[in-house]
């Protein structure tokens, strides 16, 4: 779902890919699509923090996504996925292909993006949030 949802089915069907691409609107649990996925594209021209590819990480699929907002801190260029630009779309399907058509990358990337998602784990982050603030209160 989303602002461009006609436009993208209306390509879908000039290009006759109705059998190839689902269109599974709001999900409320998004896991289980998660780990039967092979990569993950996110192509926002504007982002926060990007927790959803945070999620795909955390199921090891690596994230092909942009260099906005919080998406250049989450994604871990060329080990737990790729960045581009925004305009750059032949360069993240390039990457997509690359990664769906070797496995052994697909693999790699996959362990190294779960790696990256526990980076972000509460239990870490907020401590380290809290040293901080108890930093800046002291001087």
């Amino acid at each position: 779902d989303g602002p461009d949802k006609c436009k993208i089915r209306s390509m879908v069907n000039k290009l006759n890919l109705q059998n190839e691409v689902l269109f599974l609107g709001i999900q409320e649990n998004i896991i289980p699509l998660l780990s039967i996925s092979d990569v993950y594209m996110l192509p926002s021209e504007s982002e926060g923090f990007g927790l959803s590819a945070l999620e795909a990480l955390s199921c090891e699929v690596p994230v092909i996504g942009t260099n906005v907002g919080g998406l250049k801190e989450v994604i871990e260029n060329g080990k737990s996925g790729f960045i581009f630009n925004p305009e750059d779309i032949d360069s993240m399907s390039e990457a997509a292909l690359r990664i769906l058509s070797n496995a052994d990358i697909r693999v790699k990337m996959g362990v190294e993006a779960r790696k990256r998602a526990k980076l972000f784990d509460s239990k870490l982050i907020v401590p380290r949030y809290l040293k901080y603030y108890e930093k800046i209160l002291e001087s």
